[in-house]
């Protein structure tokens, strides 16, 4: 129904905003991840990681940024595109 699909929407937007605010002027390491499925389908996912200090105590923390299904080549220079327009545009 158009009531959920906008509600899904709105969700998905908060939580964009929330990873956005999480990860302000931190400094996080990011890893790709690429796959292929059983139907020869690929997909590509980045996480970002980053430690968060709580009262004397250091705790490793990661959180996907993107996954998704790429059908273009998986040559770099493809993924690195994808990337591009697909994360750094979302979370800059």
């Amino acid at each position: 129904s158009i009531g959920s699909r906008s509600r899904l929407i709105h969700d998905a937007t908060r939580i964009q905003e929330a990873k956005r605010e999480i990860l302000k002027g931190r400094s996080v390491s990011l890893t790709c991840d690429h796959w292929t499925s059983c139907a020869n389908e690929n997909f590509t996912a980045l996480t970002a990681h980053w430690i968060e200090d709580n009262d004397y105590t250091l705790e490793l923390r990661s959180d996907i940024l993107e996954c998704f299904l790429h059908k273009e080549s998986s040559e770099s220079e493809t993924l690195a595109y994808e990337f591009v327009e697909k994360v750094y545009e979302k979370y800059s």
